[in-house]
């Protein structure tokens, strides 16, 4: 009983490391993306592949992060009973970081365009 617990309990700390660690990513991603954006460097190549980082993280840890949960869940219950019985269930809440990630993609694509502009009207003025 004790090593099930014991088992439970590493599985919960390796998700909760997997979103701690995703957190840390995206907010030293994002502290790049607006330190180019006050050196006014918004429409650079490093400020582009940075916003796409973010995005691709965000979108690919949201989806991750369910699976996760429910691989955990699965084992820990496995362990625990002879026959585990999940329900899956999805809450909208799960695939908050998944949306705001495509909607960074999105500005990805803005931001590309603003760099095009920028460097077609370079030296026209």
């Amino acid at each position: 009983s004790t090593r099930k617990e014991s088992s439970a309990a590493s599985d919960v700390y390796k998700r909760q490391v997997w979103v701690c660690g995703m957190v840390i990513a995206c907010c030293l991603l994002l502290l790049g993306l607006v330190g180019r954006i006050q050196r006014d460097a918004a429409f650079t190549r490093g400020a582009l592949h940075r916003l796409r980082a973010l995005a691709l993280v965000l979108v690919f840890g949201g989806l991750v992060h369910p699976f996760l949960s429910f691989a955990s869940q699965f084992m820990v219950l496995g362990r625990l009973l002879e026959t585990p019985q999940l329900t899956v269930t999805l809450e909208p809440a799960v695939l908050a970081p998944v949306l705001v990630g495509v909607l960074l993609i999105a500005l990805g694509q803005v931001f590309g365009k603003g760099m095009e502009l920028a460097h077609d009207v370079e030296g026209l003025v």
